[in-house]
């Protein structure tokens, strides 16, 4: 059992990371972008794209082979950034147009590009958490 769950982690992990390298970098030029014509109403969206970034690292984090409780909450909480970030950004920016988009499939190639990392990350939270459970019991 912990092979396959080992094994659905580290192709998940690797799945994501191909998309979430695409959107690191356009994330990074945006973030710098708004650090430098910094508002106050820019805020929520320079957050967003931070959250992203550490959802970023949380997903590397993934594949390293460390066991301590001290980096499995930090790997949970950075995966947890990554998916309020996605939600945050597709709230403030799009609104209920976007989550229209987001749950109807009008452009399935789009939508799995942006879907499928956030629910990756969903299940690598999930698996995380609850192998983390597991860990406690025993």
């Amino acid at each position: 059992m912990k092979q396959i769950q080992d094994t659905l982690r580290i192709i998940g992990a690797i799945s994501a990371i191909a998309f979430a390298t695409l959107l690191l970098f356009p994330s990074l030029f945006f973030l710098i972008k708004e650090l430098i014509e910094f508002r106050n109403d820019n805020l929520p969206i320079i957050m967003c794209f931070l959250g992203g970034i550490a959802g970023y690292f949380g997903l590397w984090m993934l594949l390293s082979k460390n066991k301590s409780i001290k980096f499995r909450v930090l790997n949970i909480i950075l995966l947890i950034f990554g998916v309020s970030s996605f939600v945050g950004f597709t709230s403030i920016t799009g609104g209920e147009r976007a989550w229209k988009w987001v749950l109807t499939f009008e452009e399935l190639d789009e939508w799995f590009f942006i879907v499928y990392l956030s629910i990756i990350f969903i299940c690598l939270l999930t698996l995380n958490v609850f192998y983390q459970k597991l860990e406690s019991i025993k």
